[in-house]
């Protein structure tokens, strides 16, 4: 099998190192996006989920990762969505 001619893979390298820039440009701003939001609940407050949210939190937790959401997470946190996600595999049949 032959490799790709050398030009074909800087052309490729250069449009995935832009699609990295553009992705990291959206997650900034998604960033500054939510840390706004996070500033309007009051700070004694707590949030209530529905379980639609909840399913949507740990269908997303799961593709970041548990460890990676530990440090990451601040509206639910990683075990109460890993909490979540085994109860809700028993009573809700949502996909593991």
């Amino acid at each position: 099998m032959t490799s790709l001619p050398f030009l074909v893979r800087l052309i490729a390298a250069t449009i995935l190192a832009q699609q990295k820039k553009s992705l990291i440009a959206e997650v900034a701003y998604l960033r500054t996006e939510i840390g706004f939001l996070r500033e309007q609940i009051p700070k004694e407050s707590t949030l209530r989920f529905t379980d639609a949210w909840r399913k949507k939190f740990t269908r997303a937790a799961a593709d970041v990762g548990w460890s990676r959401l530990a440090e990451i997470a601040s509206v639910a946190k990683a075990t109460c969505l890993a909490t979540i996600r085994l109860a809700g595999q028993r009573q809700l049949d949502w996909p593991v």
